[in-house]
């Protein structure tokens, strides 16, 4: 099912690279921009492309997470204020990385 999900994704990707290669305007890079994560590393995976081209241009990015990633299915064994607290020091640096 994730092959599925993940197939489907490049194409419709592709079919939008090529449909804003063909419509030939530039979009215009805003003064700023929000990037709203469920939780911390999906604004790093999700959009690290787009925050890194905003920023090299300019635009001042916010970062709005929703939770702190403590309720995590596959960290069950770690004290839930150690993971928040490392998942917030990661995005610190990858914020850093990206601008």
């Amino acid at each position: 099912m994730d092959i599925i999900k993940y197939i489907y994704r490049y194409i419709r990707n592709t079919v939008l690279r090529i449909l804003a290669l063909l419509w030939g305007e530039k979009i215009k890079i805003p003064q700023n921009a929000i990037i709203i994560s469920p939780h911390p590393d999906d604004e790093a995976l999700g959009c690290g492309g787009l925050i890194s081209h905003l920023t090299s241009k300019g635009c001042n990015v916010s970062i709005i997470m929703l939770t702190g990633g403590e309720n995590c299915g596959s960290a069950k064994s770690i004290d839930s204020n150690l993971l928040k607290e490392t998942r917030r020091n990661l995005t610190k640096k990858a914020c850093s990385i990206l601008g």
